[in-house]
């Protein structure tokens, strides 16, 4: 089995804190938080196995951007595309600014 990524979740919702963390890998993948609006979201996420993500691309008509994608949690733009899609899910909760950056070693 691959080693997992470990990863700290942030929020700066009067302060900048980690408020969770996730280990993944392209196998396998958890969280762990206390904000309730932030777990509600992932363990949507983990049960839906994938993520809503955005791409852009080009056709010979038109350039589109941000055009939804389907994210497999096996994939290994799952982060990056986790990433965008908890800043867009919890714009309207009580922890409106979160990201993800992997945690430092030590």
């Amino acid at each position: 089995m691959a080693e997992k990524r470990k990863y700290n979740i942030w929020s700066s919702n009067g302060k900048t804190r980690v408020i969770g963390s996730i280990e993944w890998n392209t196998e396998s993948w958890d969280y762990q938080t206390e904000n309730g609006e932030l777990s509600a979201v992932l363990g949507e996420v983990k049960a839906a196995g994938e993520v809503i993500g955005f791409d852009n691309f080009n056709t010979d008509e038109y350039i589109q951007d941000f055009a939804e994608k389907s994210v497999k949690t096996t994939d290994p733009k799952f982060i990056p595309n986790l990433n965008d899609y908890l800043g867009l899910a919890m714009v309207d909760t009580d922890t409106p600014s979160v990201w993800i950056m992997p945690k430092r070693k030590n």
